[in-house]
């Protein structure tokens, strides 16, 4: 029997979500239409929950609703459940509730949505930093197509040079780049470096100073900001690991040992929780295709694998006993299994907009900054508003990639160089 009772409020993931829990109120309460984000959600989760869980979880996708309806024993079943993506319920008391938990899910857009006074992103936080990051403010340019804003640039010498992230620029036949003072200039692509996922324009007509990059990298924990060129900094963030690779760190992961077969690529075994697992490949399925692609061999498999990151969804086409089907897998990384693999490619993708190109770097340190991809490019400061490393890379909730500044620099060199540059561009 349901009756009033306030209503509670959770910030979830980076507030992507922001959980309503509205306990024992009236059932004729006003619902929404469920967002295709919850809807991806609940289909990832579904077939990892219990038999009454799923229940609840179709009922709310077939009716079309933005809430689930629990008894307090199921409400702390989810909780929970490992594949459960969702923070901030731990101070909820299930056995003091009498009657059913509802929960509602209500989607906020990330780029639009506005930091609360008591977030780190705040305005009034950002304003008491504005000294300390005005001359690198002064180097950072907003790269553009001439309508939208792709990627920020950070200027590294007095010619003109600007470091920024190259995947951004794909499909941009004609690059410009915007000042803090709103000049705006044509830039040209004159060096790039797929590695590290760099790109180095020029601007001839540019008198700007070049940022001051930092001989020495923070202490773990220690504050770090980022610049848009606006007058005050773009982001705050906490400086989480120091630099390290990311090569083969963080490579997607189905799940199967495949041999090659003659109708495709047959499985020979499937690792327990993995992404295969979770979708139902079993022993003996061969698999047809991946993402439309035909497997011809082990080879064509490892391939299509390799172009995702964990996290991404693949389609699999695959027969068994003669009968075709296809089913949809969130790939996990290498190094991780199970439904721990689950939740964490899940919360990954909450609160963040992830880059296209967001592993493999041979070089970047780690920080909590919230950045949209195309914020990437632009430098990181530190306290004294030396520059310790340029964007490369927002990876997930709570992560994102920096170049450090020392291999930054070594970089430009190598890359303004004449004859690398022109044979980068051929």
């Amino acid at each position: 029997m349901f009756c009033d009772i306030k209503q509670a409020r959770w910030c979830v993931v980076k507030c992507i979500f922001t959980v309503a829990m509205m306990l024992l109120i009236p059932l004729d309460l006003p619902a929404q239409e469920l967002s295709e984000e919850m809807r991806s959600t609940f289909q990832e989760m579904l077939p990892q929950l219990d038999e009454d869980l799923q229940v609840k979880v179709r009922q709310a996708m077939q009716r079309n609703r933005d809430y689930l309806e629990l008894t307090p024993d199921q409400f702390e079943r989810f909780r929970d459940h490992p594949a459960n993506p969702f923070e901030g319920w731990d101070g909820i008391d299930p056995t003091t509730i009498n009657g059913l938990i509802r929960l509602r899910f209500e989607t906020q857009p990330i780029r639009s949505r506005v930091p609360c006074e008591f977030e780190r992103q705040s305005s009034e936080l950002m304003r008491s930093a504005q000294g300390v990051v005005g001359r690198s403010n002064a180097g950072t340019v907003v790269v553009s197509d001439g309508k939208t804003q792709i990627a920020l640039g950070t200027v590294v010498s007095p010619e003109g040079h600007v470091v920024t992230k190259l995947s951004e620029l794909v499909d941009c036949p004609q690059l410009f780049c915007r000042c803090f003072d709103g000049r705006k200039w044509s830039a040209k692509l004159v060096a790039k470096n797929q590695a590290n996922d760099i790109a180095i324009l020029k601007i001839p007509e540019m008198q700007l100073p070049p940022v001051q990059f930092a001989t020495e990298q923070p202490d773990v924990g220690g504050f770090i900001f980022s610049t848009n060129g606006e007058p005050l900094p773009m982001a705050f963030g906490v400086y989480s690991n120091p630099p390290r690779s990311l090569i083969g760190e963080n490579q997607a992961f189905l799940g199967v040992k495949p041999v090659d077969d003659q109708a495709g690529v047959r499985i020979v075994e499937v690792t327990i929780g993995s992404s295969a697992d979770v979708i139902g490949l079993k022993v003996g399925d061969v698999l047809l295709a991946v993402n439309g692609a035909t497997l011809k061999n082990v080879q064509a498999l490892v391939n299509e694998i390799r172009k995702n990151q964990p996290g991404d969804k693949i389609l699999v086409d695959f027969s068994r006993d003669g009968v075709t089907g296809s089913a949809t897998a969130t790939l996990a990384g290498r190094n991780v299994g199970g439904p721990t693999a689950d939740r964490f490619a899940q919360m990954k993708t909450f609160g963040a907009i992830q880059s296209d190109r967001r592993s493999e770097f041979p070089l970047v340190f780690q920080h909590d900054t919230p950045l949209v991809p195309e914020q990437c490019g632009g430098p990181v400061t530190d306290l004294n508003g030396k520059v310790v490393g340029i964007n490369i890379a927002r990876g997930g909730r709570v992560a994102s990639y920096a170049i450090p500044a020392n291999h930054v620099q070594q970089l430009v060199r190598e890359l303004l160089r004449p004859s690398v540059a022109s044979k980068d561009l051929d």
